[in-house]
C-alpha cells in the first residue's frame, strides 16, 4: 500500500518529462524546418540531444585557441554552425561580424545568456536592462568610475589596497596565484628585460593590453537575433542569421588572430608600440581587441579595471622581488 504512492509518482514524474522533451524537439524541428529554407552557415549539429558539447567542453592545457574552435575553423571557416548542451548555435571567429553584432545592440539583435546562467541572476537583472533604463543606468557608474573620479577618488584607494595586500604577502612563505590570471603571471615572470623597460610599458598600459588580450577572462559571449539576419563577408558566401538562433562570440579567435597578431600566444606588450603592429587603439573596444566588449555593452568599469592593475604591477614590480616555484 506505501508502495503505490510513490510508483504512481515516478510514472508521473517520467511522463511530464517525456512530453516536455517531445516539446521541445517539437519545437526544434519547426526552427529547422524554417532554417532549411534560409542558407545557414557550414557546420555540424553532432549527436542527438548533446551535439557537440563534448568535444566543446574537452580541456586544454595551451594558451592557443580550444581545440574544438581551431578543428572548426580549418574544417568549415570563421562562421559555422553547432549544437552545445540542447541548443542550435552559429559560432563566429570572425572579427567583423563580432564588431557588426555588437554594433546592432538593441536593434537587430539582443544580450543572451544561458538559462542555467539566468536562474542565478533572475529574470529582473540589470545585465538584461536595454533602451533607456540601461543608458541611465551606465551614466549613473560612470559617475563613479570615470577618468575624473579615477584620478581624485579611487586612485588613492585603490594605491592603500595594493599596498596592504602586497605587505600582508611579506609573511607568507608562497603564494598561490588565483587560476583565473595564472597563465598571465607565468608569462610576466619570465620576463628578461630591465626592470625600466617594463615601467615604460606599464605607463603606457602596453603590459595590461597585452595580459588582457591573453587572459580572455570571458571566452565567449552570446547575442540572440531578433530578426533574420543575412550576412555577407570577403572570404564567406552569404548566410542568414536565423530569428532566434543565438550567435557566440569567441573572443579568443579574435585575441589569438595571427592576421591581426604575429605570434599570437606570445606575450608581447611591445606589439602595442606605435609603429610595431598594425593594432588599433583599443581605447573603446576594436574589431580586434573586445576584452572589455563593444557598443553599447561596453564595460563601463575598464578604465577602473586598468588603474587597479597598474597599480598592483607598479609596486609589484618596483618594490619586490619573486620567483615562480617549480613542483
Amino acid at each position: 500500500m506505501g508502495v503505490a504512492p510513490w510508483v504512481a509518482l515516478v510514472l508521473t514524474l517520467i511522463t511530464v518529462s517525456l512530453f516536455h522533451l517531445l516539446l521541445i524537439r517539437l519545437k526544434e524541428h519547426r526552427r529547422r524546418r524554417h532554417c532549411k529554407m534560409v542558407f545557414l552557415p557550414p557546420g555540424s549539429m553532432g549527436l542527438p540531444l548533446i551535439g557537440e558539447t563534448i568535444e566543446f567542453f574537452t580541456r586544454s592545457p595551451s594558451l592557443d585557441l580550444l581545440p574544438f574552435f581551431k578543428q572548426r575553423l580549418q574544417r568549415y571557416g570563421r562562421i559555422f554552425k553547432t549544437n552545445l548542451v540542447g541548443k542550435d548555435l552559429i559560432v563566429s571567429l570572425d572579427p567583423e561580424l563580432n564588431n557588426y553584432l555588437f554594433q546592432q545592440e538593441e536593434k537587430a539583435f539582443q544580450i543572451w545568456f544561458p538559462e542555467s546562467f539566468m536562474r542565478i541572476l533572475g529574470d529582473e537583472n540589470l545585465v538584461l536592462s536595454s533602451g533607456s533604463f540601461h543608458k541611465n543606468i551606465r551614466n549613473m557608474i560612470l559617475r563613479v568610475f570615470g577618468p575624473e573620479n579615477l584620478r581624485l577618488v579611487l586612485l588613492h584607494d585603490v594605491q592603500g589596497a595594493v599596498k596592504r595586500s602586497l605587505n600582508s604577502w611579506l609573511e607568507m612563505p608562497s603564494i598561490e596565484l588565483k587560476p583565473a590570471i595564472s597563465s598571465v603571471w607565468t608569462s610576466q615572470l619570465s620576463f628578461k628585460q630591465a626592470p625600466a623597460s617594463i615601467n615604460k610599458a606599464l605607463q603606457e598600459l602596453e603590459v595590461i593590453h597585452e595580459s588582457l588580450r591573453l587572459a580572455n577572462i570571458a571566452p565567449v559571449l552570446f547575442r540572440k537575433a531578433k530578426q533574420d539576419v543575412h550576412i555577407k563577408g570577403i572570404i564567406y558566401s552569404c548566410y542568414t542569421i536565423p530569428e532566434g538562433w543565438t550567435v557566440m562570440v569567441c573572443l579568443s579567435a579574435v585575441h589569438l588572430n595571427p592576421t591581426a597578431y604575429e605570434d599570437p600566444c606570445v606575450f608581447n606588450p611591445w606589439r602595442w608600440k606605435s609603429g610595431v603592429q598594425d593594432i588599433s587603439e583599443p581605447v573603446g573596444g576594436s574589431k580586434d581587441f573586445i576584452a572589455f566588449g563593444s557598443g553599447l555593452r561596453f564595460c563601463v568599469g575598464a578604465d577602473f579595471a586598468k588603474l587597479q592593475t597598474a597599480v598592483f604591477l607598479h609596486f609589484f614590480v618596483t618594490n619586490y622581488r619573486y620567483s615562480s616555484i617549480t613542483d
